[in-house]
């Protein structure tokens, strides 16, 4: 009897040393991050949210204002309508396991829908997109470049947006691509010009080191009434020596212009 107890007790130390060391490895893994979507990037009345990571006993936290979700943030219980457009994250927490990096969705309310635009210069044969309105069908693109939202230039981009009429511009924002294992870099500047108005430019930082593969946009902010207005969108000359592609031509993708 004696021995049994004994071995007994070395069995349930042996377990509970297991199960400490599992519930510690546990401790330094990081959960996924949450799956994020929406029914459309840009918001017409309204789109749906949706956010997901399949383990059990997970709850997602997400927040409105680009900040960092904690579990003090609004919880997510399940798709929701949105009809207000910010920076949406979400972030998984498990009391086993680290918590996730966050998953980030931008929304974007629908802007005034020019009513022709005129391309002075010409992207690149295979990066056409869906014809020359591609950067003002109110579609958003995703991360792939091959998708034909997006639009590729490896030179200076200028088109000219119309109205029809004259009305109050407030904003443009010009969507643009991220991708540096691609050869796919942020535009040097924005200038924006018409007879109506002062010249606008707005530079935009260079990259100084590897960045991961994300969406961006530059909004530049107008002010005025215009019944057109010409969009110049300078390329980097060519890619810095801290990439393996130094030297050689960058690339330029657009996806959607917004004008509010």
């Amino acid at each position: 009897m004696r021995l049994i107890l004994i071995m007994s007790f070395f069995v349930v130390l042996g377990c509970t040393k297991k199960t400490e060391t599992t519930l510690l490895q546990e401790k330094e893994i990081a959960l996924a991050q949450p799956k994020v979507s929406s029914t459309s990037a840009i918001i017409d009345s309204s789109v749906v949210v949706t956010a997901a990571l399949k383990l059990d006993g997970v709850e997602i936290f997400y927040t409105d204002d680009g900040s960092d979700p904690t579990t003090e943030s609004k919880k997510y219980e399940g798709p929701f309508a949105s009809s207000s457009e910010g920076i949406y994250t979400f972030k998984a927490f498990h009391p086993s396991w680290k918590s996730s990096k966050v998953s980030t969705l931008k929304l974007y309310k629908k802007g005034i829908v020019p009513s022709s635009i005129k391309w002075h210069t010409s992207p690149n044969n295979a990066y056409e997109g869906l014809g020359t309105s591609t950067v003002i069908n109110q579609e958003k693109a995703g991360l792939n470049f091959r998708s034909k939202q997006w639009v590729g230039f490896d030179s200076i981009a200028v088109a000219d947006l119309y109205f029809g009429k004259k009305m109050f511009v407030e904003t443009i924002s010009i969507g643009y691509l991220v991708d540096v294992a691609s050869w796919i870099f942020p535009p040097t500047s924005v200038r924006i010009s018409s007879d109506e108005m002062d010249t606008i430019e707005m530079e935009i930082p260079r990259l100084n080191q590897q960045k991961p593969k994300a969406l961006h946009d530059v909004q530049v902010p107008i002010g005025k009434e215009l019944s057109a207005m010409r969009i110049e969108i300078m390329n980097l000359d060519q890619i810095p020596d801290w990439h393996d592609g130094k030297g050689n031509k960058a690339w330029l993708f657009m996806d959607e212009w917004i004008v509010k």
